[in-house]
């Protein structure tokens, strides 16, 4: 024997078992961020998808299209909420071959809705003023995007 003693090389199950929950505890982090990072992009995208709808209902109101009013249905009667662009005075009188409608992600919902015409904002022909004015908000488990509408129809929003 020339005196050395034999190594042992490997790791313990202890060494292992350290490693294993440092790689879970950094795989659930990144998880949750990239979680929360989704449903930020998600609402940020669907705000301001409703608020090009609600300019779009407005803008074909000013420009007198089929000589119609045109507006804008918050629909929180079905999971996911959904909104509806449509043509007509009131929803409910609406000429449904025109309607347009956008259904939220499942993590994206209506809240806080305080419009003058309850569930929907109608633009009228021509001017584009509305009497449906007030604010909502989409919201999601940790953000919300605030949307206000006013007497002249414009349309203003924040995230």
């Amino acid at each position: 024997m020339n005196g050395k003693k034999a190594s042992n090389q490997g790791f313990t199950l202890v060494e292992l078992i350290v490693v294993i929950a440092i790689f879970v505890i950094l795989f659930s982090t990144a998880v949750m961020v990239i979680g929360d990072t989704l449903n930020r992009h998600n609402l940020k995208n669907e705000g301001n998808q409703i608020v090009q709808t609600l300019r779009e209902a407005r803008t074909n109101a000013v420009a007198g299209r089929f000589n119609s009013k045109w507006g804008v249905y918050l629909n929180t009667s079905t999971n996911p909420d959904s909104y509806i662009l449509f043509k007509g005075n009131t929803y409910s009188s609406r000429d449904s071959d025109y309607d347009l409608i956008r259904v939220f992600p499942s993590a994206v919902s209506f809240s806080n809705i305080s419009i003058s015409g309850g569930s929907e904002i109608v633009f009228d022909v021509r001017g584009g003023g509305t009497d449906n004015i007030g604010s909502l908000r989409l919201v999601t488990s940790n953000d919300q995007f605030g949307i206000s509408v006013n007497r002249l129809g414009l349309i203003d929003y924040n995230i």
